[in-house]
């Protein structure tokens, strides 16, 4: 595929994989459900060392980070990735996925 092309390790596309699925989902379940025209964006940058994942929703205000219980899907995500800051600087919400690139 294009990440493995590009140098991407193992862990790093199953990490990839795994944080559109999850997140994707919940964004599509939660943050998008019963509002027509709701959308959501990923960017996906390759950078030295790491794979940066951000989605951009335009729900309501929520961190996915701070719940608790931490809602599975992002627990399995994070472990697999590394670090996932959120902020929300007025719409879009902003979750950022860090993937080591290697391994």
């Amino acid at each position: 595929g294009l990440l493995e092309r590009h140098g991407v390790g193992a862990h790093a596309r199953h990490a990839a994989d795994l944080a559109f699925e999850e997140i994707g989902m919940n964004l599509r379940t939660h943050a998008l459900a019963g509002r027509p025209g709701a959308s959501f964006v990923v960017q996906a940058t390759l950078e030295p060392g790491r794979l940066l994942l951000v989605f951009l929703d335009d729900g309501p205000a929520f961190d996915p980070t701070a719940a608790s219980p931490p809602a599975p899907a992002l627990s399995m995500v994070r472990r697999a990735a590394g670090r996932m800051p959120w902020r929300r600087d007025g719409p879009p919400n902003r979750l950022e996925v860090e993937i080591p690139r290697g391994g």
